[in-house]
């Protein structure tokens, strides 16, 4: 069960070896039909930019939440600054009322747009998580170009699609769980994610883990190496490829073992989006007579407010 979710090399993509390059493409392609998950290795970013971020993140939700509370995310909004323990339940994008999700975390996108929210006399977190975000996006680019070459398309039709991207990075803290969790609680309650794609550090050796959906409907650990990344497409990659590949439900669960329960996890995630105005439709080469166009064409900004909708109260990624 644990290699359900394949580990892949994506170094190729880099390269100019047309036959790795495309043993690269279908390996990908392959994980992303059968369960829309995969672990890569081979990029380019350094094991201390991760840790360097794990560190500042830690301390910053070690602070007194009033003090997180001064730049706390305004339900509705640009998702940018602080979200308190409880303030989300993702599974009500699903449809599904469980109690709060045990999180919580910090929100940040591009530099360049301004919109960010910082605590103040903390220069260290917010350097360590520009230059992460940076890197990010890095393993972004790269993933785009996988993604054309598996639908057979220009190299860089993806990556023009993301110029000017309002992507964003979230700092994930769950913390040691006090008290019994309440009928049905989890760390993330089962969701699939709105955007175009998703790169996760799920740290090292950390107790309480992601969890997808597989082919069987069975619920799988995502099993990762130290260093490597988990990769997820999401809602628009999905409907961009006619349900070809599959946006997939996962979930983050409590340790089993009560005694792992009082150990803090962390995570963090880059959630990639193409930018708003960007017409989200079925790909040519992704249908024909028998498989005609599935979704409604819709702009990627649209399709992210209403799963901000569906989750309000709280706020979204």
């Amino acid at each position: 069960m644990a290699h359900e979710v394949p580990i892949i090399d994506i170094s190729p993509i880099r390269g100019d070896d047309e036959p790795a390059r495309r043993r690269l493409a279908d390996a990908v392609n392959e994980a992303l039909e059968r369960i829309g998950f995969l672990v890569v290795v081979g990029h380019e970013i350094p094991a201390d930019v991760t840790r360097r971020t794990y560190r500042a993140a830690a301390a910053f939700f070690d602070r007194d939440l009033d003090d997180k509370n001064r730049i706390r995310i305004v339900p509705g909004t640009v998702p940018r600054g602080y979200l308190p323990y409880g303030a989300v339940a993702l599974a009500q994008t699903e449809g599904e009322v469980t109690p709060p999700d045990a999180k919580e975390s910090f929100g940040m996108g591009p530099e360049r747009l301004q919109q960010n929210r910082w605590p103040e006399g903390d220069d260290e977190f917010r350097d360590a998580s520009i230059e992460c975000f940076t890197a990010m996006e890095s393993v972004m680019t790269d993933m785009l170009r996988v993604f054309a070459l598996c639908l057979d398309l220009d190299e860089h039709w993806f990556v023009t699609k993301f110029e000017g991207h309002d992507s964003t990075l979230r700092l994930f803290n769950y913390p040691e769980m006090t008290q019994q969790p309440l009928p049905g609680q989890l760390r993330s309650g089962a969701h699939t994610d709105y955007g175009a794609l998703t790169i996760l550090s799920i740290g090292d050796d950390d107790p309480g883990g992601l969890q997808v959906r597989s082919p069987a409907g069975e619920w799988v650990d995502v099993v990762a190496p130290p260093g490597s990344f988990v990769i997820n497409v999401g809602d628009l990659l999905m409907m961009w490829s006619n349900d070809r590949w599959l946006s997939n439900l996962h979930r983050v669960v409590l340790p089993a073992d009560p005694a792992r329960a009082t150990q803090r996890r962390q995570s963090m995630c880059f959630f990639a989006n193409p930018r708003a105005d960007v017409l989200i439709e079925c790909l040519p080469n992704c249908s024909d007579e028998q498989h005609p166009p599935l979704h409604a064409p819709i702009p990627a900004g649209e399709h992210r407010l209403a799963k901000v909708r569906a989750s309000e109260p709280v706020a979204s990624r």
